[in-house]
């Protein structure tokens, strides 16, 4: 076959636009196709249509499609990640089986999460199992994150939990001390009572001789005011005694008058050495020392 003959033949193969369009349908709708099997296939299993002909889901995958349950189930999860992908993210329209099986490892909320944070619909099958392998340690990651925080929180509430004992056991010791010091305070005030008591007594006794030695010594003035009196009053008796003698040198009732004075003063002056040697109080009568003063004036 010469180059024309060649270059003939590839003319003639090549796809026209009609037969492009044609074969992006049959790819556009065999993308679909293994969403639409995976319902079927949960559709038969949770309506128990297997049933009919077969006794368990099992025996009518292997029997009638000729694969495994497991891979039913795959195929079931792979439908429902897709459709979930679908319908929560805009920028993923489209996904195959083999995105899907492997976006189907995870759990529903971290299907969309990881479909929001990839572009799904342009990374190959290869790079999307890889993607999610990744994803899976970050998650791994922090659920070791989180559980050592967990364990964290644990030792800390334990913590907590003794220190709210010790904090009860104190709180009761404290409450014992407090008690105790209450009771000790009434014994010592008790004994500090009795001991002002005594303490009173005593005042009540100085009080009472220093109230004593007090009228004692207001007798003593009196006394003295007594003699300081009759002092005063001897003094003026003697000058009028001293003028009658004056007047009447040589009368004998003078001389005898003198006599009386004499016996008078002698009369006195034992009566206050008395006191000053016996230390007593003796008020002198002023009523006698009128009578004293009438006979000596006369």
């Amino acid at each position: 076959m010469t180059d024309l003959d060649t270059s003939l033949i590839e003319v003639n193969q090549l796809m026209t636009a009609d037969e492009l369009e044609k074969c992006e349908v049959v790819i556009e709708s065999g993308k679909q196709v293994f969403i639409e099997v995976g319902n079927a296939l949960r559709d038969i299993r949770d309506r128990k249509g297997y049933r009919h002909k077969y006794g368990t889901f099992e025996e009518y995958c292997k029997q009638r499609w000729g694969f495994s349950v497991s891979g039913a189930y795959k195929q079931i999860k792979a439908s429902e990640a897709a459709q979930l992908i679908q319908q929560n993210v805009d920028t993923c329209p489209q996904i195959d089986y083999g995105k899907a099986r492997t976006v189907a490892t995870l759990t529903p909320p971290q299907q969309v999460a990881f479909a929001e944070t990839h572009d799904i619909s342009e990374m190959t099958s290869r790079e999307v199992e890889k993607a999610v392998k990744e994803y899976k340690q970050k998650l791994s990651d922090a659920e070791t994150r989180v559980s050592n925080l967990a364990d964290q929180l644990t030792d800390s509430e334990e913590e907590n939990e003794l220190l709210r004992e010790e904090n009860k056991k104190l709180e009761q010791s404290l409450k014992q001390q407090i008690q105790d010091l209450e009771v000790k305070i009434k014994s010592e005030s008790g004994e500090k009572l009795e001991s002002l008591k005594a303490e009173l007594e005593e005042a009540q006794e100085k009080i009472a001789l220093l109230t004593k030695e007090n009228l004692r010594s207001i007798k003593r003035q009196k006394a003295r005011e007594s003699i300081t009196r009759f002092l005063s009053d001897t003094g003026a008796y003697m000058a009028q005694i001293e003028m009658n003698i004056r007047k009447s040198l040589d009368d004998p009732e003078v001389q005898t008058e003198v006599d009386y004075v004499v016996q008078i003063l002698e009369k006195y002056t034992d009566t206050f050495k008395s006191l000053i040697i016996k230390g007593e109080i003796i008020d002198v009568s002023s009523e006698q020392i009128q009578v004293d003063k009438q006979q000596l004036c006369n």
